[in-house]
């Protein structure tokens, strides 16, 4: 298993290297997923770097396009990576303690929210994940997650886990389900080219 950890090291460094954008920049910045911090904190990592190889990937489906989201693949060390998400002025850091996961396909869209002992709705851009997850040879799952960006800048952006299914069952119904008929030929394709 050492073995695998240390070449998954390599060819990241030398896969992403190439890839990567301007300096570092400081988690201390950002806003940063709990699921994301405690991770990085074990590792003791407070930065990374852009790392923009393919702009197109994770696929990006926006419902409603007048509202701009974003997502940067990002490189925090050798086998650690994550994603920079952007929406209402507001960015968020995310990322998987697995070593093999990556985000394939996410939903941009507006969404009005209750939450309990709040009288007023709450709007917003919801950007819903579907992940890749590795759990070992040959086991992986689908991960679904979801970041709320609130209208009202003064509100912190919400990190939301959906379901992790069980092993071996991938795509997610739940996900797949969610998605309108056009949307979901474009996640079935994206997911069947690899």
């Amino acid at each position: 298993m050492n073995k695998l950890i240390w070449l998954l090291a390599i060819l990241g460094m030398v896969s992403f290297g190439s890839s990567l954008r301007a300096g570092p920049l400081y988690l201390a910045n950002f806003d940063v997923t709990d699921v994301c911090k405690e991770h990085l904190d074990k590792q003791g990592i407070t930065s990374f770097e852009m790392w923009d190889d393919d702009p197109s990937d994770p696929m990006l489906v926006n419902r409603n396009p007048e509202t701009p989201v974003e997502i940067t693949n990002i490189w925090f060390a050798p086998s650690v990576y994550g994603w920079l998400i952007e929406a209402n002025k507001q960015k968020v850091v995310h990322c998987h303690k697995e070593t093999i996961s990556f985000v394939n396909f996410s939903l941009a869209e507006q969404r009005k929210r209750y939450f309990m002992f709040a009288q007023d709705a709450f709007y917003g851009t919801e950007v819903h994940l579907h992940s890749f997850v590795s759990c070992g040879s040959p086991c992986h799952f689908a991960r679904v997650e979801s970041i709320i960006f609130f209208d009202d800048a003064r509100e912190r952006a919400t990190y939301d886990h959906i379901e992790d299914t069980l092993p071996n069952e991938y795509l997610s119904k739940w996900f797949r389900a969610y998605l309108t008929g056009h949307e979901r030929r474009v996640f079935e394709e994206k997911v069947n080219e690899g």
